[in-house]
């Protein structure tokens, strides 16, 4: 199947640890691997290959844990999950990615995946998975990196379609330069294709380009 995610079988150490004190008893289970047999089919940094080594630690207290917290720590990324009403929440820190998700049980354009992000280095989330496979999304972040190039206040809202992704909204705005845009993101007969088309508006589009590396173009203007 096209959509299996994760396919294979890794050794794996299971740890139950109980701390007795005054205040009673408290109950820990740890789960960790090496995941060395496991591949995962998924964009970069999550992909793997079934020879290669990444390391997933699973934490769970099972005392003193109303929301049924559970810690997943993967390679550089620090993740806090919990179930509540049919709805998946996850807090994530690492170096490429904070924010937080709220994933509804069933997703759909009317419930599409919710990201928060503070901070998000696209430049790490590379690879050419096929855009069939991402939900419908609803994103807002803070501070994304695209390269060398920062890009503030972005918002991106996109859903299914039948072959690929359509890019419902797609903006940010920086100090100088803004953008809107839509567009569409397919696979056909096995090549990814992206159609695009946006407005620009800047106050001073030559600082605009020089900040976007093509400083040579044009010294100063207005674009709208």
């Amino acid at each position: 199947n096209e959509y299996d995610y994760i396919d294979g079988e890794a050794l794996s150490k299971l740890s139950l640890k109980i701390k007795n004190s005054d205040s009673g008893s408290n109950v820990s289970v740890t789960l960790s691997s090496n995941m060395e047999g496991m591949s995962i089919n998924l964009f970069k940094p999550f992909e793997k290959n079934a020879n290669e080594k990444k390391y997933l630690l699973i934490k769970y207290n099972l005392t003193n844990n109303p929301k049924k917290y559970i810690d997943v720590s993967y390679q550089d990324y620090e993740m806090r999950i919990y179930n509540e009403i049919n709805t998946t929440y996850m807090n994530i820190s690492s170096p490429s990615l904070q924010g937080s998700l709220v994933i509804p049980g069933q997703l759909s354009k009317e419930n599409p995946l919710i990201a928060k992000l503070q901070y998000f280095d696209l430049s790490d989330f590379q690879g050419s998975s096929d855009p069939k496979i991402y939900p419908d999304m609803n994103i807002s972040i803070n501070r994304a990196r695209i390269g060398d190039y920062i890009f503030n206040n972005m918002r991106l809202s996109s859903s299914k379609s039948r072959d690929g992704m359509t890019l419902d909204h797609l903006s940010f705005q920086n100090q100088d330069l803004s953008m809107n845009a839509s567009g569409k993101w397919v696979n056909i007969s096995g090549k990814q294709v992206t159609f695009f088309e946006g407005n620009f508006s800047s106050s001073n589009f030559g600082k605009s380009l020089k900040q976007l590396g093509y400083g040579d173009i044009i010294k100063r203007g207005k674009l709208n």
